[in-house]
């Protein structure tokens, strides 16, 4: 039988899709239709990834495309380390050297 091609568990794939598709100004309107910790966990996850892109190396964040945003189904935040692992194929070595260090140095940092 052949494997999913995204491992990512259903939940985090919904929520990380609502995190790009829904903008922060009109988070508001969904409460009446969506559970407040769902609508946090979105808000949350919505300034975790423009926090990562503003890490990423020049004119990178219009070639990586949404489902390499990982979230760690444990915890439900982004996964910073396999994010840029998916993102290989999407940048030069020049880029993936420059993330990857980039990262490096904030995890050290933190």
């Amino acid at each position: 039988m052949d494997a999913w091609p995204d491992p990512q568990p259903l939940f985090c794939i919904c929520a990380r899709r609502l995190s790009f598709l829904i903008p922060r100004t009109e988070l508001c309107l969904l409460e009446s239709q969506l559970p407040h910790r769902i609508l946090r966990l979105i808000e949350s996850l919505q300034s975790e990834i423009s926090h990562f892109k503003s890490t990423f190396p020049e004119k990178v964040e219009s070639r990586i495309p949404e489902k390499c945003y990982l979230l760690d189904p444990n915890t439900r935040t982004l996964d910073h380390a396999a994010s840029v692992l998916s993102m290989g194929q999407y940048l030069s070595r020049l880029d993936n050297f420059d993330l990857c260090a980039r990262y490096a140095l904030d995890e050290v940092c933190e």
